[in-house]
Formats: C-alpha cells, structure tokens, sequence
C-alpha cells in the first residue's frame, strides 16, 4: 500500500518489453534487473486455425418410424404383428437415411397401423375369450343345476 492508502498496480514494463515478447527475443523477468536476467526465449504460438462445417439443409424433420410401438407391440401384445411392425418400422429408419423422406412417412404409417391393429386384436382375442369362458360356464352351472335338480 502507497502513502495516499492504495494498493500499487501492476508494475509497467513498458513498450520495448511487449516488442521484445513479440519477436521472440529474449527478456528480463518481471521483478529482477537486467544483471539478474535468466535467458528466456518467448516464441509466438501460430494462430488457431478454424474449421468450417457445412451441412446441406433439410427442409423436412425426419418422420417419426414408430419403432418404440412396434416393440411394444411385440412384448405386450402380439407377437407376429409386433415383428412385422418392427420390420417396416426399421426400413422406415434406413428410407429416411437415404433421404427419402416421402418413403419414411408411408413406411412409419404402415408401421404405425400394423401396431395398432395388433393391439386391437390383442383386445378383442382378450374380450372373446372372457366372454367364451363366461358363457361357457354358466351353461355348466345351468347344465349341472338341471341334473341336481
């Protein structure tokens, strides 16, 4: 701390210093005179060179595929439907890979109906089945009542 109760600032090392930096000439250190000086070289590092990426534009998103229901579909509900839907749900992937956008949607609806339609047959064979064992006992209730009776 000075008299007047700041703190000095950097030391200045003036403009021959800076110079002496950028031609790679070599310098005292900061602090010490030049009787003390250590042989120092300061090289300039080569500029950072910076790499441009173009990328063509894509007017259209990429359509969704629907592979995550086609897999759902196959664990779940049924499974030769579920694996056609994973088929087509994959050759939408590879269409739209190719940039052939206009494939990729119709293959990921068909993707899409196929599960769909599993899961509708998944849940009418459920309902079908109920209603079978439903019918079919109380046919054996009735049928065993008329006996006993």
């Amino acid at each position: 701390m000075n008299g007047s109760g700041h703190y000095p600032g950097p030391p200045a090392y003036g403009h021959q210093y800076a110079q002496n930096i950028q031609q790679g000439h070599q310098y005292p250190q900061p602090g010490k005179s030049d009787a003390h000086a250590q042989n120092t070289v300061v090289m300039a590092q080569p500029a950072a060179s910076h790499t441009v990426v173009i990328q063509p534009p894509t007017s259209t998103p990429r359509p969704s595929s629907y592979l995550g229901l086609a897999i759902f579909v196959t664990i779940c509900c049924n499974l030769p439907i579920g694996i056609i839907a994973i088929i087509v749900s994959l050759c939408s992937g590879c269409a739209a890979d190719e940039n052939n956008m206009d494939s990729a949607r119709l293959r990921g609806k068909i993707s899409m109906g196929l599960s769909i339609t599993g899961i509708i047959l998944t849940i009418g064979g459920a309902i079908a089945v109920i209603l079978y064992f439903t019918v079919l006992v109380k046919a054996a209730v009735t049928t065993v009542g008329a006996v006993v009776g």
